[in-house]
């Protein structure tokens, strides 16, 4: 691997460490809750969507659980509103994340030449787009699925609409999930 691209991945390391450390040890990371959350996002009228885009795409920079905004955003605005403001949200804050590691860490994983490597990285540029709706249909916009995207040289063509079909069987499942367990699921974060 060349120098450069070493360099560039420890950037990224001390990144991803400083953001995990600001939601762990900071007053911002109080502030990335539920009740927090819901009660700015219903104070702020119209204007809580752009909130909730900020604070969902901070919370993905800083690798919090997808599942707290697409909650969020379900329980305050309710299923059929909740649901395209879950869904635009989770799309921003995957598209966000993916261009920031990228800008940072470049796609170190195309240089890897280590052979078991290169050949589960030749299935996944054989089909890009299939791999992409796959790997957020099961796993959503977790952090290292979207380290992964973002390091290999997946074009952003790809990228956008493997997400913007991948995410859908997720925000659904969180919706049917919420519409039974709503009640419950409030008592728990109150």
């Amino acid at each position: 691997m060349k120098r450069s691209t070493v360099i560039r991945l420890a950037a990224l390391g001390v990144l991803m460490v400083t953001l995990a450390l600001l939601a762990k040890f900071t007053v911002l990371g109080d502030y990335l809750n539920y009740q927090y959350l819901s009660e700015m996002l219903l104070g702020a009228g119209a204007l809580g969507v752009v909130i909730y885009l900020a604070a969902y795409t901070g919370g993905a920079l800083m690798n919090l659980p997808a599942m707290l905004f697409t909650a969020t955003a379900l329980l305050v605005y309710g299923i059929p509103m909740g649901f395209p403001i879950a869904f635009f949200g989770s799309f921003v804050a995957s598209f966000v994340h993916f261009q920031v590691v990228r800008s940072i860490g470049g796609q170190a994983l195309a240089e890897v030449k280590i052979p078991i490597m290169q050949k589960i990285m030749s299935r996944f540029y054989s089909h890009p787009l299939r791999t992409v709706v796959l790997l957020r249909a099961l796993f959503f916009i977790s952090p290292p699925v979207n380290y992964l995207l973002a390091l290999s040289n997946v074009r952003n063509r790809d990228l956008v609409l493997g997400t913007l079909l991948g995410i859908i069987p997720q925000i659904a499942f969180h919706a049917t999930l919420i519409y039974f367990t709503r009640d419950w699921v409030l008592k728990a974060i109150q």
